[in-house]
């Protein structure tokens, strides 16, 4: 599914981000940590905890709570968890698995998720077993539509690993943050005086930055394996490359159906409004509005790097 773009949103904003791929400490500039990086920049949850939970069967599936660390099972059968929220709360749905996804079964997932509910990756379902949200990948964000209970499922055949689930309402995730630092509902600080490590659980990618009206910021990102230029492609078609209207926003926000099949890269508002994807480009974005803005990085198992980001003042 593509994404439209539109650039009157950014008319009077630019933020500079350049992007580059490249080989482990070959030509990157530093590599990939820097001692001057905060310590809560290191991610190590890569493994379930003691404190991980099993899921159930669609029947019967097991409860869980905001910031719960789930264990996947490589038999979806038993990858059923049951989850309450209110309304406008946003639920978020990452993976970290054994072995990364086939483009095939992201094709397979994308092709017929809509009619065949056995091929969406991840779904999300009401009470009445309404799908409210679906994705191709593996991340999902899910706002809810009301205040209930719902069924998260996670169909990764014979892909075992670690599921995460955070919520966060309004601009909690900035003004009271909760979970493991670097999660969605507790953004990390940006370092702007060295290496901002990114995990390969990308999960624990969620950065926040806080800016005035007016200043530059100009961001660089590097990972330690490279996207190939199918991926850059795919991630143009499937999500957009570029700034995001405020109807497709809106949209995006309300879909059933969520492009996360292709690695990417978001800025979002301090509530979780998307503002701009990036694939492999560069772009100026001068903050129009003084607020924290949020960054996450999803390249899936390819997420493992660091970034740079520093602010100049008008």
């Amino acid at each position: 599914m593509t994404s439209s773009t539109s650039n009157s949103l950014f008319d009077l904003k630019t933020i500079a981000i350049c992007t580059v791929f490249c080989l482990p400490l070959l030509g990157c500039g530093g590599g990939g940590s820097d001692s001057s990086s905060s310590g809560t920049n290191t991610a190590p949850i890569n493994t379930p905890s003691s404190t991980a939970i099993n899921g159930g069967s669609a029947s019967s599936p097991t409860p869980i709570q905001k910031n719960q660390q789930l264990i996947i099972n490589d038999n979806p059968f038993y990858n059923y968890f049951k989850f309450s929220g209110k309304k406008g709360d946003k639920f978020f749905i990452d993976s970290f698995l054994s072995s990364a996804l086939t483009e095939s079964e992201k094709n397979g997932c994308d092709y017929s998720g809509s009619s065949n509910t056995a091929k969406q990756l991840i779904s999300i379902v009401d009470s009445s077993n309404k799908v409210i949200r679906w994705a191709c990948g593996e991340h999902a964000i899910a706002t809810l539509p009301a205040d209930g209970d719902y069924v998260l499922s996670m169909n990764f055949t014979s892909h075992a690993g670690t599921g995460y689930i955070a919520s966060t309402t309004g601009d909690s995730a900035i003004t009271a943050p909760t979970g493991t630092a670097g999660s969605p509902s507790n953004p990390i600080q940006v370092n702007t005086a060295g290496n901002n490590v990114l995990s390969s659980n990308e999960n624990f990618n969620y950065y926040k930055v806080t800016a005035n009206a007016g200043d530059q910021l100009t961001l660089q990102v590097t990972l330690n394996q490279p996207l190939s230029s199918d991926q850059k492609a795919g991630c143009s078609y499937n999500t957009g490359n570029g700034a995001i209207s405020d109807t497709r926003a809106a949209y995006l926000a309300t879909s059933t159906y969520e492009s996360t099949r292709s690695p990417v890269a978001h800025i979002y508002d301090s509530n979780f409004k998307a503002l701009y994807n990036l694939c492999d480009a560069s772009l100026k974005y001068t903050v129009p509005t003084t607020g924290t803005y949020i960054l996450s990085f999803n390249y899936g198992k390819q997420s493992a790097g660091y970034f740079n980001l520093t602010i100049l003042k008008p």
